[in-house]
């Protein structure tokens, strides 16, 4: 089982979203999680999975791009999970 991804701020989830549609790898899902006092707070509104859709990587990354875009608040951190 792979390692769980770096958590990272919109920013460089982003930047990570793109390289790997430049790579050619195919982003599986994005995770985020809104950071509180006591940790990390994890929210089913921040969870995209299009690791079953028939989507090339290109495609797959415009959609997670657009998602962590739509969602992005000052206080949450990504996990941008790829196929590579």
């Amino acid at each position: 089982m792979s390692p769980a991804p770096e958590r990272l701020k919109t920013p460089e989830a982003l930047a990570l979203i793109r390289k790997y549609a430049d790579k050619g790898v195919r982003v599986l899902g994005i995770e985020g999680f809104v950071v509180v006092p006591q940790g990390l707070l994890a929210g089913l509104d921040l969870i995209l999975d299009v690791s079953d859709a028939k989507t090339s990587p290109s495609e797959a990354s415009v959609i997670a791009e657009s998602f962590v875009r739509t969602n992005d608040r000052p206080n949450v951190v990504w996990e941008v999970w790829g196929d590579d």
